[in-house]
């Protein structure tokens, strides 16, 4: 799960493993057809010498995963 924010040379990772994914959004399910996200939150971050950055979001989202591979 990685976000970007357009306009500015933002992009960062929120999770990366499923364990992570899990602990980060409160509903999370995944059952190899469809995917479940429910989250509301924030997060911000401010590094010296760095612009201050703050996000907020509120997902709710079921949709089938296909996976397709080209060979």
């Amino acid at each position: 799960m990685s976000y970007v924010v357009p306009g500015i040379t933002v992009a960062r990772t929120v999770a990366w493993k499923s364990e992570d994914v899990q602990r980060y959004f409160s509903d999370y399910r995944f059952d190899g057809k469809r995917m479940v996200l429910k989250s509301k939150g924030s997060y911000s971050e401010s590094e010296k010498g760095y612009e201050k950055l703050r996000l907020s979001w509120d997902v709710d989202l079921n949709l089938p995963v296909v996976r397709e591979v080209k060979r």
